[in-house]
C-alpha cells in the first residue's frame, strides 16, 4: 500500500513539473472546448485526439492535452487544452449562441450546406476556418440539427445568433415567413447566414424563430419580437395588413409579421420582429375596452386624434389586441421611439389619463 502511494505521488509530481515547464516554456493553459461535438467512433479520445492534430496543425498552437465527456446520446463535449502566452481570440459561430434548436430538419441537410456556410463565414469574418461540422441538438425540435463554424485571429464581422420564441404554430407558410425575414433583413444591411422556424417540441405547442447573421457590432443585431393577441386567425390577419400599413407610413420596417395559433388556449396572436437597425414604436395601452375587434377598429381614427389633438402626442396609428382569456379588445396607441441603449421609452406603457372624458370608456356613447 505504501509503495503504491508513493508511486502515485511520483507520477503525480512529474505530471506538474511536466505541465510547470511546459507553461514556463509556451505561456499558460487555456481551454478551446467544443461542445456537441458529433460522437464518431466509441472511444471519444480517438477524435479528440484527431482533432488536437488538426487544431494544432491549423493555428500553430501547442497542445497539452485533451479531455472526452458525454453531452448527450449522440454528442461528446471534447475540450483541447493549448499553450499560449493569453487566451487566444477565437472565432465561432457557436460562442453567442442563444438559439435553443437547430437551422437544418437532418444531418444530410446541414452537411449539404456546410461549404457555402464555411464559404461565407470565410467572406465575412476574413478569416481562414480550422473546424467545421454539423451536430444534432436533443432539442426534439422539427429543427434538430446546426453547424459550428471556428477561426482564430481579429474579425472583420463577427456571427450572431438570435431567437424568438412563439407560443402556437404559424398560420401562414413557414417557408414564405423565412424567405421574407430574409429579403427584409437585407434590405436592413444584415448579411444573414441562416434563417428558420420550426416547432420546438414534438407537440408543436412552441416555435422559435432562429437567425444567424454577421455584424460589426452586436448592438446592430438587436431584435423585439411583438405580440398582438387576437380571436381568430381571420382578425389575426387583418391586424397583420393593419398593422404593416401603420408602420409603413411611420417609415419603420419589420423585418418580418405573421400569426400563429395556440391551440393550448385556443388562440391566435400576431408576431411582429423589429430589429434596432430602424426606429421602434411604442406601444400605449388605452383605458377601457371594446366588446368586439369591430367596435375598437371604429374608434381608432376618434382615439388616435385625440391623443394627437388633445394630449400633444404624436402617435402614427393603433392596433386593436384581444385580451387574453376575454373577448374584449383593447386599443394600444402607436408612436415612434428611439431604442438606444434599450430605454423604457419603447417599453409598453398605459396611459390612465382618460381619452374618452364625458363618454363611457371605450365606446364612445354619452355617460
Amino acid at each position: 500500500m505504501v509503495m503504491i502511494y508513493r508511486l502515485f505521488k511520483a507520477m503525480l509530481i512529474t505530471m506538474l513539473l511536466s505541465a510547470s515547464v511546459f507553461a514556463d516554456n509556451s505561456g499558460s493553459i487555456f481551454d478551446f472546448v467544443l461542445t456537441k461535438y458529433p460522437r464518431l467512433q466509441p472511444q471519444c479520445e480517438a477524435t479528440a485526439k484527431s482533432l488536437a492534430e488538426t487544431f494544432s496543425q491549423k493555428t500553430g498552437l501547442q497542445v497539452f492535452k485533451t479531455e472526452c465527456k458525454q453531452y448527450d446520446q449522440t454528442n461528446d463535449t471534447i475540450t483541447i487544452w493549448y499553450a499560449a502566452p493569453e487566451r487566444m481570440p477565437f472565432i465561432s459561430t457557436d460562442s453567442i449562441r442563444v438559439v435553443s434548436t437547430g437551422f437544418y430538419a437532418s444531418q444530410t441537410s446541414c452537411e449539404q450546406d456546410l461549404q457555402n456556410q464555411t464559404d461565407l463565414f470565410r467572406r465575412e469574418t476574413n478569416l481562414s476556418p480550422f473546424l467545421a461540422y454539423c451536430f444534432k441538438d436533443q432539442s426534439g425540435g422539427s429543427h434538430a440539427f446546426s453547424s459550428r463554424i471556428d477561426a482564430l485571429g481579429p474579425a472583420a464581422k463577427f456571427p450572431y445568433s438570435y431567437s424568438g420564441l412563439v407560443y402556437g404554430s404559424p398560420v401562414e407558410s413557414e417557408t414564405a415567413i423565412v424567405a421574407e425575414l430574409k429579403n427584409s433583413l437585407s434590405r436592413l444591411g444584415f448579411e444573414v447566414s441562416l434563417a428558420a422556424i420550426g416547432n420546438t417540441f414534438a407537440d408543436g405547442t412552441s416555435y422559435e424563430l432562429a437567425i444567424r447573421y454577421y455584424s460589426k457590432f452586436s448592438a446592430d443585431g438587436s431584435f423585439d419580437l411583438r405580440s398582438f393577441g387576437s380571436e381568430s386567425s381571420q382578425v389575426c390577419l387583418q391586424q397583420e395588413a393593419e398593422l404593416r400599413n401603420a408602420l409603413h407610413s411611420a417609415d419603420i420596417s419589420a423585418a418580418t409579421s405573421f400569426c400563429v395559433y395556440d391551440r393550448a388556449i385556443n388562440r391566435t396572436s400576431l408576431e411582429s420582429l423589429l430589429t434596432r437597425v430602424e426606429p421602434w414604436f411604442r406601444e400605449e395601452n388605452v383605458a377601457g375596452t371594446y366588446p368586439s375587434f369591430s367596435a375598437c377598429e371604429l374608434d381608432k381614427t376618434r382615439v388616435v386624434d385625440f391623443y394627437r389633438n388633445s394630449l400633444g402626442k404624436d402617435p402614427f396609428g393603433a392596433i386593436c389586441v384581444n385580451d387574453l382569456f376575454a373577448p374584449t379588445y383593447r386599443m394600444r396607441v402607436l408612436s415612434k421611439c428611439t431604442p438606444d441603449n434599450v430605454t423604457p421609452a419603447c417599453e409598453l406603457g398605459t396611459d390612465w389619463s382618460d381619452p374618452f372624458p364625458g363618454l363611457i370608456p371605450g365606446t364612445g356613447e354619452p355617460q
